[in-house]
């Protein structure tokens, strides 16, 4: 039996309005009765995407290439809502039917700009400072990519896409303008992962310990030790985010819990040891404290 690719989403803690933002993909129905979006390996790799980003060193590599396509349908038309038609056709999401609607429209009055061409393959873009191919096979996830985005949180992030979408199609772009697009997304979309998705809240928790720790390191290393772990929490320390953390032992009344929510002020750990030790172990402590709340991403400290 074919794994609900949802589960991926779970399985990296998202949120129940995050996997409900899923289902309506893996819910939506053909009008022949047949799911719009294939789950494998359609939708499996939309649910990946969704969790870690893009294979390879560009994780937001889709909405760079979402955008070009997006610029190549506003082209090859004219109807009032021919980005949604294109995209969100009620067909299965399937190349055959993403070639059938880019030819019926071209059919009606070819390119509207200059520097598009439909290929065996693709559409072919060139661009004054370089040049760009969308393949007729990777439309289908695209096409997913465009809907999720749509409807994020009940449609109310779709104002925004479509204004962003207006804004670098209005004058024939360029790649930096498609650039500039593709980030705008990225960057609201990260903001969306980060309130729905427990794995990037933990990742922006390291990112912030990790930012910390090699600004104050030579060059090539990251060095932990007691003033960083003390600069750390008396710097940067905020209880909401590394809650956490903050009960572990240190010699301060906000860091080592003493002041705690429930329970009231509690007493200082006994001092039968030297204050000099003393102190070497609760930073030891509070050492490995942070370094188990977060993940390492495969960084070697």
């Amino acid at each position: 039996m074919m794994n609900d690719p949802a589960q991926t989403l779970l399985r990296a803690g998202a949120e129940a309005s995050m996997v409900e933002d899923f289902r309506a993909l893996v819910e939506a129905t053909a009008p022949n009765g047949a799911p719009r979006y294939r789950t494998y390996p359609l939708l499996e790799e939309l649910a990946r995407f969704l969790v870690r980003g893009a294979n390879g060193p560009n994780r937001d590599a889709a909405f760079y290439e979402l955008c070009h396509l997006v610029n190549a349908v506003d082209a090859s038309g004219d109807g009032r809502d021919r980005r949604n038609t294109f995209f969100m056709g009620p067909e299965q999401a399937l190349s055959r039917h993403f070639r059938a609607r880019l030819d019926g429209a071209l059919a009606k009055r070819g390119w509207r700009r200059p520097g598009f061409a439909r290929t065996d393959e693709g559409i072919a873009i060139r661009y004054p400072d370089g040049d760009f191919v969308i393949r007729f096979s990777r439309m289908p996830f695209l096409a997913a990519v465009y809907e999720f985005l749509a409807g994020m949180e009940a449609f109310t992030f779709y104002p925004e896409l479509q204004a962003i979408f207006d804004e670098m199609t209005r004058q024939a772009p360029d790649i930096k303008a498609i650039q500039a697009a593709s980030n705008r997304i990225a960057s609201q979309f990260r903001q969306y992962r980060r309130r729905h998705l427990a794995q990037t809240q933990q990742e922006g928790k390291f990112d912030l310990i990790l930012g910390f720790l090699v600004e104050r390191s030579p060059a090539g290393r990251v060095v932990i030790d007691d003033a960083s772990v003390f600069d750390f929490w008396s710097e940067k320390h905020q209880p909401e985010i590394f809650a956490p953390i903050a009960r572990c032992s240190m010699p301060s009344p906000i860091s080592c819990g003493r002041w705690k929510r429930r329970g009231g002020p509690r007493p200082w750990p006994a001092r039968s040891r030297s204050a000099s030790t003393a102190k070497a172990a609760r930073s030891s402590q509070t050492t490995q404290a942070i370094l188990s709340a977060t993940p390492r991403n495969g960084f070697r400290l």
